[in-house]
């Protein structure tokens, strides 16, 4: 399983397991920041695991994850797959 880096700098090994974000950019941040280091480096699948109560608890956090998957589809070499 592929750990994210929260905004603490400590390791979650869901999107919903890390330090919450604040607002609306800390949710896409987080997102962004952990793709990027991934696709940096390894290629391999990147998954994305949350809970639907992470959108729940942080409202906010649902906006900054569809503005994620906007800006993800621009880069080249990459597919979304949705479960």
């Amino acid at each position: 399983m592929i750990d994210y880096i929260d905004s603490k700098g400590e390791p979650c090994n869901m999107v919903d397991g890390c330090t919450p974000p604040v607002n609306e950019t800390d949710a896409y941040d987080l997102l962004e920041k952990n793709f990027q280091r991934h696709y940096s480096s390894n290629r391999a699948p990147f998954p994305m695991f949350m809970h639907a109560s992470w959108f729940m608890k942080y409202p906010f956090t649902l906006q900054g994850m569809l503005d994620y998957k906007r800006r993800f589809r621009m880069h080249r070499q990459t597919m979304l797959g949705v479960v």
